[in-house]
C-alpha cells in the first residue's frame, strides 16, 4: 500500500497534472497505477498509446481491444500495453474513471514530444479541475533535455513531453527495488539505493535525487 505523508498529500492537492515514469513491462506499474488513481483521487488516467486507440477506449469492448491490439505485435513485446493493462482498463471503467492516449507519434522524436505535451495540457484545460495521471517511459517524464546517439549515430538533444509541460505537472520516477520487466525480452530491474530507502515498506513515495523528477516511486 502507497502511503504519503502529510506534506505531500498537501503539495499534491493543488497540482492537476501527474506524470508516471516507469520501466514499461515491469511487473509492478499496475499495482502503481491503481495505488495513484486510488490516494491522488484521479479521474483521467493516460497512456502512451498513439491517440488513434482513443476510438478503442470510447467503445471499449475487452476481447476487440485484445484482437487489435494482436496486430500491433510490438506494443506487446515492448511492454507499453499488455493484457494486465486490459484488465486495468476494465477496473478503471468499473470505477467510472476516463481512459485515453496521448502519443502524438511523428518521425522526429522532439516533435512528437511537443505535439504530445500540447495534446496533454488541452485535456488538462478541458477537464478542469479533474485530475490527471500520465503514464509514460521514463524518458518521456524527464524535466529537462539530455544528448544521446540517434538511430545513425550521431549526437542527438532530446527534449521530453514533460519539458513542455513546464511547471503544470509533477513527475515521478518509477525506481524498483528488485523485479523484472518484459520489454523485448526479461530485463533485471535492481535499485539498492531504493531498496534500502523502502524500509521494509511495499511502496514509498520520496524527493528525487534525480534532478529531472520531481519525486521518486520506489517500489
Amino acid at each position: 500500500m502507497l502511503l504519503l505523508t502529510k506534506k505531500q498529500r498537501n503539495n499534491f492537492s493543488k497540482i492537476q497534472l501527474f506524470i508516471v515514469g516507469e520501466m514499461h513491462g515491469a511487473k509492478e506499474n499496475i499495482r502503481i497505477i491503481k495505488e495513484l488513481v486510488n490516494i491522488l483521487d484521479i479521474n483521467i488516467i493516460c497512456f502512451e498509446l498513439e491517440t488513434k486507440w482513443n476510438k478503442e477506449f470510447a467503445h471499449f469492448n475487452r476481447n476487440n481491444f485484445l484482437y487489435k491490439l494482436k496486430k500491433e505485435q510490438w506494443i506487446l513485446d515492448s511492454g507499453l500495453f499488455s493484457l494486465s493493462h486490459v484488465n486495468l482498463v476494465s477496473w478503471l471503467l468499473r470505477r467510472k474513471k476516463s481512459v485515453c492516449a496521448v502519443r502524438k507519434e511523428k518521425k522526429d522524436w522532439n516533435v512528437s514530444e511537443k505535439e504530445t505535451a500540447l495534446y496533454i495540457n488541452s485535456l488538462a484545460r478541458k477537464n478542469r479541475p479533474e485530475r490527471i495521471l500520465v503514464i509514460v517511459g521514463n524518458s518521456h517524464a524527464r524535466k529537462g533535455t539530455f544528448t544521446s546517439k540517434d538511430e545513425f549515430g550521431k549526437k542527438y538533444i532530446y527534449k521530453p513531453m514533460r519539458l513542455f509541460l513546464k511547471d503544470k505537472a509533477v513527475s515521478f520516477l518509477v525506481r524498483y527495488s528488485n523485479s523484472v520487466a518484459y520489454n523485448f525480452g526479461a530485463i533485471d530491474l535492481k535499485d539498492d539505493v531504493a531498496y534500502k530507502k523502502l524500509e521494509g515498506l511495499s511502496m514509498r513515495v520520496i524527493p528525487s535525487s534525480n534532478s529531472s523528477f520531481e519525486y521518486d516511486i520506489l517500489v
